[in-house]
C-alpha cells in the first residue's frame, strides 16, 4: 500500500465455487478481515475480502531448522487446533455464512453466534464449468438435515 503497510486480497475462481458462495462462506470461517464484498458489480468487479497481512516466517522456511523437540510441540499445537474445528457439531450440512450476508437463501439455518448454514458452496452442487452431471440430476444445494435425507432425495429425483 501506499503507506508501507502490507494487505492480503482473496478473489474467487469457478473452480472453487459460485463466487458469491464462497466469497461469503470463507468470510464466516476468518476473523482478521479489513473490508470484503459478495457482490460482483462493486467497483473491483469481482467478490473480494481484504485481509491484514499477518508478518512473520512462513514454517516451510523454519521446519528445516527446527529441533526434534520444536517440531513435536509444533505439531501438537496443530493438532489441538484442529481437534476443536473436528469437534464442531452443526445443525444441518451445509457451508456456513455471516447472516449479514446479503445472500438471499430460501432457507437458512440460523445459529447463535451470528452466522448461518446455507447452501453448500461445493462446486459438486453446482455448475462451475464442469457439466458433466449437471443434465441428469438436479442437485440439492441444501441446507440438509441429514446425509441420508440428502441421499434419498437426489435418489428419488434420479427415478
Amino acid at each position: 500500500m501506499d503507506d508501507d503497510s502490507r494487505i492480503v486480497t482473496g478473489l474467487p475462481f469457478t473452480f472453487a465455487g459460485p463466487g458469491k458462495l464462497t466469497t461469503a462462506s470463507e468470510l464466516a470461517t476468518i476473523q482478521y478481515f479489513l473490508d470484503w464484498s459478495d457482490d460482483a458489480s462493486n467497483r473491483v468487479g469481482s467478490e473480494y475480502i481484504i485481509m491484514e497481512h499477518v508478518t512473520g516466517v512462513q514454517l516451510l522456511r523454519k521446519w528445516p531448522h527446527m529441533s526434534g523437540g520444536q517440531k513435536v510441540l509444533c505439531i501438537a499445537a496443530l493438532y489441538e487446533k484442529l481437534k476443536q474445528i473436528v469437534g464442531l457439531e452443526f445443525p444441518t450440512y451445509g457451508s456456513i455464512y455471516p447472516f449479514t450476508s446479503s445472500l438471499d437463501f430460501l432457507s437458512k439455518i440460523q445459529l447463535e453466534t451470528g452466522f448461518c448454514i446455507g447452501p453448500h458452496c461445493g462446486t459438486r452442487y453446482w455448475d462451475c464449468g464442469d457439466d458433466r452431471s449437471y443434465h441428469h440430476t438436479v442437485p440439492n444445494q441444501g441446507p440438509c438435515g441429514s446425509i441420508l435425507i440428502t441421499i434419498l432425495e437426489r435418489r428419488s429425483t434420479n427415478t
